[in-house]
């Protein structure tokens, strides 16, 4: 999962909720 969130800040070159977004993010609901 971390290797797609890191795939993901590559393609919109930034985090969009901090390292703790990839913690807590399911991939069920994005607030």
């Amino acid at each position: 999962m971390l290797d797609v969130t890191k795939a993901f800040v590559r393609l919109t070159g930034k985090t969009l909720f901090g390292p703790k977004w990839s913690l807590g993010y399911s991939g069920s609901t994005m607030h």
